[in-house]
């Protein structure tokens, strides 16, 4: 949303400056009409994103630092307890789905829907911030009412199991004492 907002103030600024200078060349009313269809061809784009605009500025007003990426010692050594406590078939479910199959290899999902991230995925990975943004609204409180197992963490993140263990198999990360 972030790259939209600024390639979209772009594309404003840029219609305003064109035209600026039609308007500064005297060629008056006729060639102001080239910035007017623009801005009205983007319309129902800025209108149908309105809502997730809204909730990503107050995200970003609230949380203006920088977010450590995949090579973060805490997330490499997330993605190390995903590989050892996973198999290679299993579905993960993170919020940054992409990141976590390049680092694993393993198979990834991407929603804040927590019912249908879960009926999917085999796994879940979340940050242990309170930050709410695109993960499922899934904490220390209320993990165990989603049938999820703790199973690893650290200071960033915590890796749950959905469900019990699979019978047919030993569990290389038995669950976190509680």
């Amino acid at each position: 949303t972030r790259v939209y907002v600024l390639h979209m103030s772009a594309f404003v600024i840029l219609l305003a400056i064109g035209w600026g200078i039609v308007e500064w060349e005297g060629r008056g009313e006729v060639h102001s009409l080239y910035a007017v269809v623009p801005l009205l061809l983007v319309a129902p784009l800025v209108i149908q994103n309105a809502d997730g605009f809204e909730h990503s500025w107050s995200y970003h007003r609230e949380y203006d630092y920088i977010v450590h990426g995949p090579e973060n010692p805490t997330a490499r050594e997330m993605f190390d307890a995903v590989v050892r406590c996973t198999r290679g078939d299993d579905v993960v479910l993170f919020a940054r789905a992409r990141a976590m199959n390049l680092y694993t290899n393993r198979r990834s999902i991407q929603t804040g829907d927590v019912n249908l991230g879960l009926q999917r995925a085999d796994w879940m990975v979340l940050s242990n911030d309170d930050v709410d943004y695109y993960e499922p609204k899934v904490n220390e409180q209320n993990y165990r009412d989603y049938g999820l197992v703790k199973v690893w963490s650290n200071e960033e993140f915590t890796l749950y199991r959905v469900g019990p263990a699979p019978g047919d198999m030993r569990d290389p990360c038995p669950p976190v004492s509680q």
